[in-house]
């Protein structure tokens, strides 16, 4: 009777080896179409909440399966979806999107509905900040809206 529970649990920590050969650690860098490096794009593995962020030279470490599919997204940029296969390191050209069409910013927090909030909502179109003659977005921002007013400030605690 003991040489068949010796036996099976042979087999058992057999079989669970098995199952963790297969994970292994993919490595890449994430990369813009010029090839300038997108720090912080995430890598998430489909169907599953585990997932990484690229780091300030977009460069990533995750375990994963063989056959698995790699989620890689960034801001203003087309999500790209990579099947793992026996390579262990990649080299991701995200493409960009225009897909981002609205961005709104409030005072109060993120996340209020525009009918909820209780002061005035400027609408800034795209094609009418082409129109504009400015070159960053705080004068964007002050040239086209005349409820905003913009102080530059040092950013230092306790300055104005």
């Amino acid at each position: 009777m003991k040489k068949r529970y010796l036996f099976l649990s042979l087999l058992g920590i057999l079989m669970v080896q098995v199952g963790f050969a297969q994970q292994k650690t993919i490595t890449g860098t994430i990369t813009d179409e010029t090839g300038v490096p997108l720090p912080g794009a995430t890598v998430l593995i489909e169907g599953t909440s585990q997932g990484v962020a690229a780091d300030f030279d977009g460069n990533f470490s995750i375990e994963a399966s063989l056959g698995e599919v790699l989620v890689f997204t960034y801001v203003g940029y087309a999500e790209q979806r990579v099947s793992i296969g026996d390579s262990d390191n990649y080299l991701i050209e995200l493409q960009s999107s225009s897909a981002l069409e609205e961005v709104i910013i409030t005072g109060q927090g993120s996340g209020i509905a525009r009918r909820k909030l209780s002061t005035t909502v400027d609408v800034l179109i795209e094609r009418d900040i082409d129109k504009l003659p400015a070159n960053q977005i705080d004068q964007l921002l002050q040239s086209s809206t005349p409820s905003v007013q913009i102080r530059l400030s040092s950013g230092q605690p306790g300055t104005a």
